[in-house]
């Protein structure tokens, strides 16, 4: 079994990178709003937040959010439907109770689903291993944990000194 842990220890849920906000906006977001034009005629404008929770240096759940301009019920929910289809994942969800910002978001709180929607991030060449990645659950203090790159080390080893 594997867990998903931060990779610079951070204790806080938002994670705020310019690099990683910069790729998501060029390279999944044009995307999504183009081809959201191309199914459903309409133009539409996003904008996302990526946010997600730690516990002691595991990730516990992570959430991609997108608000969209003019939210109708109706635009909303074909939104959800094509961010469901566009990023190849199930289970985006609606929230137009809140009347200030009706927003979609996609909510992970178990290993499948949060290797899912890395998997899907990654696919469209946003790798989200500066922020998190997946390790062997068995792993302890005493071993050494690299980012499956193999370019960043997460934890060195407690070895006393000899």
């Amino acid at each position: 079994m594997k867990k998903i842990v931060s990779t610079q220890g951070l204790t806080y849920g938002e994670f705020r990178e310019k690099s990683l906000s910069i790729a998501i906006s060029e390279r999944i977001n044009n995307r999504l709003e183009h081809s959201f034009f191309q199914n459903y005629g309409e133009a539409v404008h996003t904008s996302f937040n990526l946010s997600y929770n730690v516990i002691a240096g595991e990730i516990t759940q992570i959430v991609l959010d997108y608000t969209i301009d003019n939210p109708t019920s109706i635009r909303l929910e074909w939104f959800r439907e094509h961010c469901d289809n566009f990023f190849a994942l199930n289970h985006f969800i609606v929230d137009a109770l809140d009347q200030k910002d009706p927003h979609v978001y996609y909510f992970a709180t178990d290993m499948f689903e949060m290797a899912s929607l890395i998997h899907a991030l990654d696919i469209m060449s946003v790798s989200l291993e500066s922020i998190m990645c997946a390790i062997d659950a068995k792993l302890t203090s005493k071993d050494a944990i690299y980012t499956p790159s193999g370019s960043t080390i997460i934890q060195i080893p407690d070895v006393p000194r000899y």
